[in-house]
């Protein structure tokens, strides 16, 4: 079913050739970088002239790029919404410019969706409850754990916290929330939280969770290395070089499969598709896995 959709513009259906889109991403990562070539390498498939911009995770830029976007006005707009509530008026001013737009990779409030023609990207809810069962298992479903979490009020703010969270208190009850924080994406600022956490909770901290398998997770790993507290069992989201490294070395128990290439590439399939006349799905899910040292080799070489 879905939100009613509200002033969707009917395709042309005369091919894919020679479309304009612009992608506004959510910021300067090396995921996002990934998640770019990606989009080029479906683009260039397509004969699509693909432009992409990036805010650096800066909402009041972001909307400053839209407002530019409108006035360029391309054929199909792919946008990265920082802000999970703030997407609705940006789809909404997208939409009311009569430009398609495909909402991707962080999820909007639920009524963005009935002006956008679909929404792509990653399960993150699914994956983080799907890992925290491995977590658990691994903390012998017991201790305290703590979060490191992404940038606030983008949807993985809030997935790769409470999809674990809200798992664990069903699966694995007496594992006790420490705390969770948000030092954003600088691996320093990572280490002196989970430094701290280890000064105020010592042994009762058993298990961290990252929302980002790279800058952060070699925060956390100086931090238990500087402390000697390298039994903490530590999950994060993936699966960089750096996050796949760590699950080889043993430093991190698991984490998720999110392949950044196809992130990018999936809305500019889909855009394809919708500029040859097909329909466009109102959500479509990339696959979901939770990578362990069992599986780790099969998913080398690492995209970022």
């Amino acid at each position: 079913m879905g939100p009613e959709k509200i002033n969707i513009p009917k395709s042309q259906a005369d091919g894919a050739k020679g479309k304009s889109v612009i992608v506004i991403i959510n910021g300067d990562h090396p995921y996002l970088t990934a998640y770019g070539n990606g989009a080029k390498a479906v683009a260039d498939a397509y004969n699509i002239n693909l432009t992409i911009k990036s805010p650096n995770f800066d909402v009041a830029v972001q909307n400053q790029m839209i407002d530019e976007s409108i006035v360029d006005n391309p054929d199909m707009l792919i946008l990265v919404p920082l802000d999970a509530k703030i997407a609705l008026s940006q789809a909404r001013k997208v939409n009311k410019a009569g430009i398609p737009i495909i909402i991707s990779n962080m999820l909007p409030m639920e009524e963005a969706l009935k002006y956008a023609l679909g929404w792509v990207g990653p399960d993150d809810w699914g994956q983080f409850r799907m890992m925290a069962r491995v977590w658990a298992d691994a903390l012998g479903k017991k201790g305290g754990v703590a979060y490191i979490q992404h940038v606030p009020g983008g949807s993985p703010f809030f997935a790769r916290h409470w999809g674990p969270r809200s798992e664990l208190s069903v699966y694995a009850p007496d594992i006790k929330t420490l705390d969770a924080q948000a030092p954003g994406f600088q691996a320093e600022e990572s280490m002196r939280v989970v430094t701290d956490w280890i000064t105020k909770y010592g042994d009762e901290l058993k298990g961290i969770c990252a929302a980002d398998d790279s800058a952060q997770a070699v925060g956390i790993a100086e931090a238990l290395k500087k402390t000697g507290r390298e039994d903490i069992i530590v999950i994060a989201a993936g699966n960089s070089k750096i996050g796949m490294d760590g699950v080889k070395s043993g430093a991190i128990r698991a984490i998720t499969y999110q392949s950044a290439e196809s992130d990018g590439a999936y809305p500019i399939k889909l855009a394809a598709d919708w500029f040859n006349g097909e329909k466009v799905p109102l959500v479509t899910y990339l696959p979901k896995h939770v990578i362990t040292a069992k599986d780790v080799e099969s998913f080398m070489p690492a995209q970022w």
